[in-house]
């Protein structure tokens, strides 16, 4: 997972910059569901609040990217 603020890049989780915020989440021996899980408990903390109803109920900016945006 990258991270991205404000349209420039932070880092990769798991690097040195988000271990302040994943220090109890281990993905390496997660399977699908816990993967989803650590990623949606790492949002909320990054982001400073619980992913809730509201959170995902509220209107946000949709970003596509296209197809052809990396090599296969």
């Amino acid at each position: 997972m990258v991270y991205h603020h404000d349209g420039e890049h932070v880092g990769r989780v798991g690097e040195e910059a988000f271990q302040d915020y994943a220090p109890d989440l281990d993905p390496d021996d997660a399977g699908f569901r816990e993967l989803v899980e650590y990623y949606l408990i790492l949002a909320g903390r990054i982001t400073g609040r619980f992913l809730d109803r509201d959170w995902f109920a509220t209107s946000r900016v949709l970003h596509r990217v296209p197809r052809d945006a990396w090599p296969r």
